[in-house]
């Protein structure tokens, strides 16, 4: 006769927690295959995957018997690690179930259902606009079983195992309750993976030994799962093109009041946490704008931008993109180019004192430099951080087989190496990072050069061997409006750039072998900028297909007068003529005012 099981406490909350994430986590595959709303991306799995992986490897080494305690871990760990549409949802839930349990050391069958009614209703309130047939339904349908049959039992193996039919029933509603799944003909993925979830749990509470934890999930059925029907302008039917998260850390955060000032960015809105922690989850086309939005309540943390519609493409299409692009925000380019070329940029940080913002996401130039004119503190930049790293490349290459990683120079930053370092624990294989040994709009047209390659999955060595010829046969010119900037920096000695100052003396600065190096003084800012044109024509003279990249800090009239002359001299057509502002980290150093002027040729 099989033994009751009366209590739960934390440990062995945390053994069954563990083994239903890594049910789902088996099962992602699956997951993805049937990923049908709320748009056709195919990344529920993946997601749902990342965000119990983050779970089941936080709490794995957590020995507190209280459940209430536990109970806390997971809520925690769910919250920073969740992803997707799903993830955030099912963070949401664990934040519900911690709060039901608080003050509970062992649970009896009816304590855990108290802390299932909380962790469902609060997963229904952090959706904006909840929709039947997704997994909210069946949390709620397991819901109002556990509570039915938490009165009848005391007994836990009969509670997971009976209230699981009443979810496996209410999974196989979703397509009725769903259009877009029922003409799919599939269920609900995030529902799905809910119910797999149940499945570990059940699983290990029934049959498991704290031995078996880890071995493989065997809900999903042996035979081959049927790709979902999809609609040919399935595509077309993506309205927000852009999976946009965040954490977002402060003090009494208003949950509803971030609620209600998002919502006009997107749909797909959650927004689920405690009012220390809150995580976002929109669909939006403007995701700078979120993050800039969100600001204002608190500091942002671990930003997230997925492109849907490539994500869609490489899940669909027959025609896939092999190679993404990664870049750090130092690279120079229009965010429209950015957007629909798919690149894919890891940001580094301004500090203004205390104050930690996010290049290009947090800190917009707009904000930049009315902050560099009035604030206190001189702003400073950091390089992205290893879990930053980390988080893209495991993230891309879900997507796309290799990586193409090209950064700032090593000589400038450490944001090459700390690349470099990632990549090797990750996939050196799958990762090729690249010096540019160049900065900002140099970058830009690098990365304007390749992009054609791998549009047409050229292999990684040939998009690399060209990475390396546009390197040797690129030079950045750079004029400079205000010696402030670069003795702020430590780029001039002050003593220096105050006699530079009074002299009204200006460098024209070179970025040469991966550093920035002064060859030139002249009297005057105008001055500064035509003996920037000398150099630059004197360097395309006699060489073949000339191409220009100019980049500007909140110098859009320098810019164009660059462009102006260009097109005199060269006769090439404007707009072929890369022309966009600088990240705010170059401005940084740099000032206002400070325009570069890349050329590239072939010898």
């Amino acid at each position: 006769m099989k033994l009751k099981i009366k209590y739960l406490d934390g440990l062995r909350l945390k053994r069954s927690i563990i083994a239903g994430c890594n049910f789902v986590i088996n099962k992602k595959d699956h997951l993805n295959t049937i990923n049908v709303f709320p748009v056709p991306d195919g990344d529920t799995g993946t997601n749902m995957a990342s965000t119990l992986k983050n779970i089941a490897e936080t709490v794995e080494h957590q020995e507190d018997p209280a459940i209430e305690n536990m109970a806390g871990v997971l809520a925690d760990s769910a919250l920073m690690g969740a992803r997707g549409n799903s993830g955030v949802i099912l963070a949401q839930f664990f934040q519900g179930l911690q709060e039901g349990l608080r003050g509970v050391r062992r649970a009896t069958t009816r304590n855990f259902s108290d802390a299932v009614q909380c962790a469902t209703k609060g997963a229904w309130s952090a959706m904006s606009k909840p929709v039947e047939g997704t997994i909210l339904s069946v949390i709620r349908d397991w819901s109002k079983s556990v509570e039915h049959r938490s009165q009848k039992t005391d007994d836990f193996c009969e509670l997971f195992k009976d209230s699981l039919e009443d979810a496996k029933t209410s999974l196989a509603n979703t397509p009725k309750q769903m259009e877009a799944l029922a003409k799919a003909g599939v269920v609900d993925a995030g529902a799905q993976g809910f119910v797999t979830m149940l499945e570990g749990i059940h699983d290990f509470i029934e049959y498991g030994r704290i031995a078996d934890i880890k071995r493989k999930g065997l809900s999903e059925p042996e035979e081959e799962v049927a790709l979902p029907h999809l609609d040919e302008h399935a595509e077309d039917d993506i309205t927000f093109q852009f999976c946009t998260e965040c954490l977002l850390v402060g003090d009494q955060l208003n949950r509803d009041a971030i609620r209600e000032r998002l919502t006009s960015y997107g749909d797909s809105l959650i927004v689920a946490g405690s009012n220390k922690k809150v995580k976002i989850h929109l669909h939006s086309n403007t995701p700078e704008d979120v993050f800039e939005a969100l600001a204002d309540y608190g500091h942002v943390v671990s930003t997230k931008i997925d492109d849907m519609r490539q994500q869609f493409l490489n899940a669909h299409s027959e025609t896939k993109q092999s190679i993404a692009i990664a870049v750090d925000s130092c690279c120079d380019l229009p965010l429209e180019y950015i957007r629909r070329h798919h690149i894919h940029v890891i940001p580094l940080n301004v500090h203004f004192g205390d104050e930690i913002y996010i290049d290009r996401l947090t800190l917009t130039p707009t904000k930049f430099y009315h902050k560099l004119a009035h604030h206190h503190h001189h702003p400073k930049s950091s390089q992205p951080t290893p879990q930053k790293f980390k988080e893209s490349y495991e993230r891309l290459l879900q997507i796309y087989p290799q990586v193409i990683s090209l950064h700032l120079s090593s000589k400038l930053s450490g944001t090459y190496q700390g690349a470099v370092t990632m990549a090797k624990s990750i996939a050196q294989d799958k990762i090729s990072i690249v010096d540019s040994e160049s900065a900002s709009v140099g970058i830009g047209l690098m990365v304007r050069e390749i992009e054609p390659l791998i549009a047409a999955n050229e292999p990684m060595e040939k998009i690399v061997s060209h990475l390396e010829y546009c390197r040797k046969n690129m030079r950045i010119f750079i004029s400079v409006q205000t010696m402030d900037y670069l003795i702020k920096g430590g780029r001039v000695s002050k003593a220096r750039g105050m006699m530079a100052k009074a002299l009204n003396i200006r460098p024209v600065l070179a970025i040469e072998s991966g550093q920035v190096v002064p060859i030139a003084k002249v009297f005057g800012h105008s001055n500064a900028l035509r003996k920037v044109m000398e150099y630059v024509k004197t360097y395309a003279h006699g060489k073949k297909n000339p191409r220009f990249g100019i980049a500007h800090a909140n110098a859009i009239g320098i810019a164009d007068w660059y462009a102006t002359e260009l097109v005199k001299y060269f006769e090439v057509e404007r707009d072929s003529i890369l022309v966009t502002d600088v990240s705010t980290v170059i401005a940084t150093h740099a000032g206002p005012g400070a325009a570069a002027v890349a050329v590239l040729c072939d010898p």
